[in-house]
């Protein structure tokens, strides 16, 4: 017959993670019936199918699969991380602003030793200013200057990549080189 005294031994033991299977060996060990054991471990647990242990129960020794499951989330996250770290590294903002910046100044040099060339051949003389040369509007970035008499200038970009009269436009084509 199933007691109280009977019931509370078998929560306990079941609650502290020994294995149903032993703890029916040991009530039958001190004079339980099989039956009384098996009613009492019923009431607290339901077997897994094909485990015969309680559901929801780890035995020992063993991890559980959410801190495997946190593990291998940290993993992927350093993994990325990493990666996301080596892209920005490789892809440097700043460096690719300036280069578009040194670009954008390569191509104002070009585009107006173009237009002072025009400019020469309409006037015989360089501009004194560039404003003369652009109607009024302010060219940002690049500094000219022009010798007396007006037959030649000089016109260079804030990193100090300069063009004459005399120089060929196409070496400013690749913004890594320097005159």
């Amino acid at each position: 017959m199933v007691t109280d005294q009977l019931l509370t031994y078998v929560f306990q033991r079941l609650r502290d993670g020994v294995p149903e299977l032993t703890v029916r060996q040991d009530l039958v060990a001190v004079g339980w019936t099989l039956e009384d054991a098996d009613t009492a471990i019923a009431r607290f647990s339901k077997p897994d199918e094909g485990t015969g242990q309680r559901a929801g129960k780890q035995g020992s020794g063993c991890v559980s699969l959410s801190t495997i499951g946190c593990l291998i989330v940290l993993v992927l996250f350093g993994i990325i991380a990493y990666m996301l770290g080596r892209t920005l590294f490789v892809i440097n903002p700043v460096t690719q602003l300036d280069r578009a910046k040194n670009t954008r100044n390569t191509a104002n040099l070009v585009q107006l030793k173009t237009s002072l060339s025009v400019f020469y051949t309409q006037n015989n003389r360089y501009p004194d200013t560039l404003s003369e040369l652009t109607g009024g509007e302010e060219v940002v970035g690049l500094k000219y200057s022009v010798n007396e008499g007006g037959q030649d200038f000089q016109l260079c970009t804030d990193d100090n990549r300069c063009i004459t009269k005399d120089d060929d436009a196409a070496m400013f084509a690749d913004p890594g080189s320097k005159p």
